[in-house]
């Protein structure tokens, strides 16, 4: 169906400027993990498009690594 592939595309980029935000601080994803505090694997799945950060935490990623989304 397109709008869940639209989702999922959606998802897929959120994950991407995570990673390269991430990647341009040069933190691990321990690192920016415990930064965020949250578990490495969390952002993991937020990388990997598998989960998204809720509103609290999307704004702590803006001031951890400068991203919006």
């Amino acid at each position: 169906d397109l709008l869940c592939s639209k989702a999922k595309e959606v998802v897929m980029n959120i994950g991407e400027k995570i990673k390269n935000a991430r990647e341009e601080h040069k933190l691990t994803q321990t690192q920016a993990a415990e930064n965020l505090m949250v578990s490495r694997q969390t952002i993991s799945s937020w990388e990997n498009g598998k989960s998204l950060p809720d509103i609290f935490l999307s704004q702590k990623l803006n001031s951890v690594l400068h991203i919006r989304h």
